[in-house]
């Protein structure tokens, strides 16, 4: 199986969701995402952004920065790949 194929198979088991903060934090790449920046986005608590992320973090598609006062996300190129196995499944 390629490494798109994963990314493709990987996208498939992702909740609505998942798929949403995945598609937000894609959009935001290369800038910082806090969990109440995120929640902002989605329309959800910053506590449901928080664990959709960490789904997402134990599927190794986001990186979680944790400081003493704050948390930050990042899409990973693991994400990125899924994110666009998401776009191409689409069409």
């Amino acid at each position: 199986m390629t490494n798109f194929d994963d990314a493709r198979a990987t996208w498939e088991l992702l909740s609505e969701g998942e798929r949403q903060a995945l598609a937000v934090l894609g959009r935001y790449r290369g800038n910082v995402m806090t969990p109440d920046m995120l929640g902002r986005e989605l329309r959800v608590t910053w506590q449901r952004a928080g664990s959709l992320v960490r789904s997402l973090k134990a599927l190794g598609l986001v990186t979680v920065s944790s400081m003493p006062k704050m948390t930050s996300y990042k899409i990973s190129g693991q994400g990125e790949a899924c994110l666009a196995a998401g776009a191409e499944a689409a069409s």
